[in-house]
Formats: structure tokens, C-alpha cells, sequence
């Protein structure tokens, strides 16, 4: 199985589009292409998840996915400092936490069929979203 992680190239394109003021264009594009590629792997995704509880390869190979797209948001929080704006918290912490917030909010709605509300949203919402969300959250809204 192989899981699309971002690369050195992806990271590059998008070094700078922290410093627009809206997060349209290659933002809302990366995100997506985050989206599509836990829906075409969602089941591999969890099946690996609930092995790595219990078997240290499997815990190493969901680890190294995790890296990759920590790898990934290191380089939005360096854009973002770059641009003049301090983090909002410890840059570790921030990509863990983040890196959860995508890995749960995935889980939810693309896995587990949604919150329990009965609420369904589209790719597109979903997208919006959390761009909206990554956006303004890592680079806040100019003062």
C-alpha cells in the first residue's frame, strides 16, 4: 500500500500562500488533494491505525505518515513566521495538534459516517472548512 504524502515539491509551491490575505487558490487545493487522498485510503488508513495498537511495525509505518505531513505543516508555520507573525504556541505542539484535528476530522466524516448528528456535509464544505479553519487558526488575521 502506498499512501500519498506531500513532498518536497508540494512543500515549496506552497511556501509562500500564508502571506495572501484569504486562503482561496493553492490552499483550498492542497487541502483537497489531503481530502481525496483519505477517502481513496480510508480504509487502509483505519485498518493501519487500529494495528498500530498493537504491533510496532505498523505503529512505525502510521508514524511515518504522521512525519510526513507534520513535515508538511512545519513548513506553513515557517511561512507564517517568516510573514512576520509569531505562532500561536510551541511549533511542535501546534503540528501535533493540528495533525489530529485533520487525522480526527477525516476519520468522522469520510469513516465513521459522520458526528452522529445525522448531518452530511460534501467534500466541498468539509474542504472549506478546515482551509477557513488552518487558515486563520496558524495565520490569524492581520491586526
Amino acid at each position: 500500500m502506498r499512501i500519498a504524502t506531500p513532498d518536497d515539491g508540494h512543500t515549496r509551491r506552497h511556501r509562500q500562500h500564508w502571506h495572501r490575505p484569504s486562503p482561496a487558490g493553492e490552499d483550498r487545493n492542497s487541502r483537497a488533494g489531503e481530502d481525496r487522498n483519505y477517502r481513496e485510503n480510508r480504509v487502509e488508513l483505519v485498518a493501519l491505525r487500529q494495528a498500530a495498537l498493537v504491533n510496532d511495525d505498523f505503529a512505525n509505518q502510521l508514524q511515518g505518515i504522521v512525519r510526513a505531513e507534520s513535515s508538511h505543516l512545519r513548513e506553513h508555520l515557517e511561512s507564517i513566521t517568516e510573514a512576520g507573525r509569531p505562532p500561536a504556541g510551541d511549533p511542535d505542539l501546534l503540528v501535533s495538534a493540528v495533525t489530529s484535528l485533520l487525522d480526527q476530522f477525516a476519520y468522522t466524516w469520510l469513516a465513521a459516517g459522520g458526528d452522529g448528528s445525522g448531518r452530511r456535509i460534501d467534500d466541498d464544505e468539509a474542504v472549506d472548512t478546515l482551509t477557513e479553519l488552518l487558515y486563520c487558526g496558524l495565520a490569524g488575521h492581520p491586526g
